[in-house]
């Protein structure tokens, strides 16, 4: 009969909740029944189309927050997309120049560039995007070679031998003009005897870190020299053998442009007036080589140990012991203070004892 019963219970319960568990899967389905589409072209470069769909593996991200370049992300019942930040590997830059990925342009003329696009009013749920590429460049020398003496700070010294601000064109004469580039250099390592050491980069007396940023250059710095410094930890210092160790510093540093828009005075409606605020874009990425000699001259027995030397001679005397010429005239003084204090004692007792005497 308990079967019987709990067998009826369980039929009930199933027919009551089975309908609203098809329901909400119904209702689930049908917003996931839209499908967008991105087509990404290489414009004035050269590689086939590239297709992202938000149906594809790890396209579609779980939040806005959660979601990087080339995903789709739902909010507010709303579809968007994150515009790449790079062009895909498939490109190709224009040849004959030295050109650069510098962002997006749509099928209505509109410049993207780490941006957010709203596909639910693109149409037939598809976003064309063309890469966008810019003639701008730098180039970069080593001045001296670098002497490392200790842990630390190190300075060194390049000079900006080349630099051109170009511009992308976005159609219709309107335009993407570079105003200047800022330089950032990445930490990395150096091979001495076999061992990997690491170092970081920074400003000039700055904090050092996994990248630097120089400051802004432009075409009027041509020829001149700047500093950075790269920064070895006490640590991994340590881990070199003491001598002369000859090497090189490999730095990567990659060009970070800073834009501004200008527009045609009377655009089409294919080429609408670009207003918007200043952009950046990473460009070319180039490699700065230069000749490294550490020197570590440290003792690991007697490196807290430090012996002054005659520049040092009156330090050590306010400081130090007495000499030996004054140790040997300071004996007698002593023995002449202790005999005099004796003496003083035993004529202080005599005479209290004559006083008692009279008494």
């Amino acid at each position: 009969m308990k079967k019987k019963k709990f067998l009826s219970i369980f039929i009930t319960l199933l027919m009551i909740f089975s309908p609203m568990f098809f329901l909400s899967m119904k209702a689930h389905a049908a917003g996931d029944d839209e499908v967008y589409t991105v087509i990404l072209k290489s414009g004035k470069g050269t590689g086939s189309d590239v297709i992202i769909t938000s149906t594809d593996s790890g396209a579609l991200a779980k939040s806005e927050a959660s979601a990087k370049s080339n995903q789709f992300f739902v909010e507010n019942n709303a579809t968007y997309f994150c515009t790449p930040l790079s062009a895909p590997k498939t490109f190709q830059a224009p040849t004959g120049n030295k050109y650069s990925f510098s962002g997006w342009v749509s099928e209505n003329g509109e410049f993207l560039h780490d941006e957010d696009v709203k596909m639910n009013d693109c149409d037939n749920n598809t976003l064309v995007l063309t890469a966008l590429w810019n003639d701008s460049f730098f180039k970069l020398a080593a001045s001296d070679t670098i002497e490392i003496k200790s842990q630390g700070y190190t300075d060194f010294t390049y000079t900006l031998e080349n630099l051109h601000l170009g511009k992308t064109d976005l159609g219709n004469g309107n335009e993407l003009i570079v105003d200047n580039v800022e330089l950032e250099f990445t930490s990395g390592t150096l091979e001495i005897d076999g061992k990997t050491i690491p170092y970081m980069v920074c400003p000039t007396y700055g904090n050092p870190g996994k990248k630097a940023i120089s400051e802004k250059f432009t075409e009027d710095d041509i020829g001149k020299e700047f500093k950075m410094s790269i920064y070895i930890s006490e640590e991994d210092y340590k881990k070199i053998q003491p001598g002369i160790h000859k090497t090189t510093l490999t730095l990567n540093c990659t060009g970070i442009y800073t834009c501004h828009p200008y527009s045609s005075e009377n655009p089409d409606g294919h080429s609408p007036n670009y207003i918007f605020e200043t952009k950046k874009f990473r460009g070319n990425t180039v490699t700065l080589t230069l000749p490294l000699t550490l020197i570590a001259s440290y003792s690991s027995t007697d490196e807290n140990v430090s012996t002054p030397d005659a520049n040092n001679s009156e330090v050590a005397e306010k400081v130090g012991s007495p000499k030996t010429g004054d140790s040997a005239n300071a004996i007698p003084l002593v023995m002449m203070v202790t005999i005099s204090i004796l003496g003083f004692t035993v004529a202080i007792n005599c005479k209290n004892k004559k006083r008692k005497l009279w008494h």
